[in-house]
């Protein structure tokens, strides 16, 4: 099976139907294996249009905004699903969507989309994830937020939950992360920068990648910081598809040996003439007895004459 490899488009088509077209084609053209969107709903099920301390980003790249306003902001139009849905389909790109609420879910399973995403921060909300099993469709989860509960509640999902390792910081550093414990998961939610992480994630294993993608992280949305550019993307898929090929198992093929160490005649040797120290060595190529032999050889009586440069054989002992 090989690594599957999500596009998150998140917020980065900045509102612009054209530009998230744009990227579902960069995607495409990357070799990913799909592009997820985030129906996330201000008005209802991420958040409440609220105003007051609690409701305040304190850290953080959103650090002092409201989140109704973050999410008003960044929010994808549900309207654009169906067309979204039609150009990947036309490319044969999956497109899928992180849900926060449960109309997302309900939304998502009308418009017949194969699987969920929930992030970390929604992988505590039980009535979601119930509603989710309830499609019978699969799910991805992101763990970075350590709700014990809500991965409970989907280890008993016949199967159809899949989590991801997940640093849920943004950007996230290298020093953020612990990839021995890559093993425990079935991929990883990446949101540092670069495709050194999510490549060393699939070299211990990680079946399932996530990056943000964007066009130009000069572009003022609230994920372009974080997110990789095109060209990055596709040389993080390439030396993914790289390392996938290097950890198939394969077939002991056989060595060729002509250029290790084997016996040779180190001086012209006459016949009846004993073998020592100074008329044989051991040196590259390897066309004669291996090096293991050379004491059993040592005292022996040549057969024949032997020019110098010559391989020791069996039969000239």
């Amino acid at each position: 099976m090989s690594v599957f490899i999500v596009a998150e488009m998140s917020c980065n088509h900045g509102g612009d139907l054209q530009t998230a077209y744009e990227l579902i084609d960069v995607a495409n053209d990357a070799g990913a294996d799909a592009v997820k969107i985030s129906l996330d709903n201000p008005r209802g099920g991420i958040t409440l249009p609220v105003y007051n301390k609690y409701f305040k980003m304190k850290s953080g790249p959103w650090k002092g905004e409201y989140l109704y306003d973050l999410y008003k902001r960044t929010a994808t139009p549900w309207r654009w699903v169906p067309k979204l849905k039609k150009h990947a389909k036309r490319l044969g790109i999956e497109l899928f969507s992180t849900v926060s609420c449960i109309q997302g879910v309900a939304f998502c399973d009308y418009h017949d989309l194969p699987r969920y995403k929930v992030s970390s921060f929604e992988a505590c909300d039980i009535p979601l994830l119930r509603a989710i099993k309830d499609t019978g469709r699969p799910v991805i989860i992101s763990c970075g937020a350590d709700w014990q509960d809500g991965y409970d509640e989907m280890l008993e999902y016949e199967g159809k939950a899949s989590f991801l390792y997940c640093v849920s910081k943004y950007p996230a550093t290298w020093s953020d992360f612990d990839l021995w414990s890559i093993w425990k998961y079935d991929g990883i939610s990446d949101h540092s920068l670069g495709g050194e992480v999510a490549i060393a994630a699939v070299a211990q294993g990680a079946k399932i990648v996530e990056k943000h993608l964007t066009l130009s992280r000069e572009n003022k949305t609230a994920d372009a910081a974080f997110s990789m550019e095109p060209e990055e993307f596709k040389s993080m898929i390439t030396q993914i598809r790289h390392i996938e090929t290097a950890m198939l198992p394969k077939r002991k093929k056989a060595v060729d040996r002509s250029l290790c160490k084997s016996l040779f005649a180190a001086e012209d040797i006459r016949a009846g003439e004993r073998y020592t120290e100074r008329n044989i060595a051991i040196v590259r190529p390897g066309y004669g007895l291996p090096p293991k032999e050379y004491y059993r050889v040592i005292g022996e009586i040549a057969k024949c004459d032997i020019k110098k440069g010559t391989p020791i054989k069996e039969g000239m002992l």
